[in-house]
């Protein structure tokens, strides 16, 4: 059962995801980007900035926030190291710091 007590539409879609990615760029960026997690996906709980590591296709660790958080949590999802978690027909570009 969810531990969560916080509605999950305390922020609209955007400001949800500017939360995901403000806190990923400034708090866990530089603790995540290991050469042993690149590749894998953390999921991002913006209300709380709770977050899980999951391998590369997130699937536990998404299963891990969901059993905390709810079924319908507004979860975002990034992939370490990449500018984006995932694409459609082409390539995603890898970040070099």
């Amino acid at each position: 059962m969810p531990t969560d007590t916080l509605p999950h539409n305390l922020f609209s879609n955007d400001e949800a995801h500017r939360r995901a990615h403000s806190f990923y760029e400034d708090t866990l960026r530089f603790t995540l980007e290991t050469e042993e997690n690149i590749g894998r996906i953390v999921i991002i709980y913006p209300a709380t900035n709770e977050y899980a590591v999951g391998d590369k296709t997130g699937i536990a660790a998404v299963a891990q926030m969901q059993s905390t958080r709810g079924g319908n949590a507004p979860l975002f999802a990034i992939r370490i190291g990449y500018i984006a978690a995932d694409a459609q027909g082409g390539m995603i570009g890898r970040i070099r710091r």
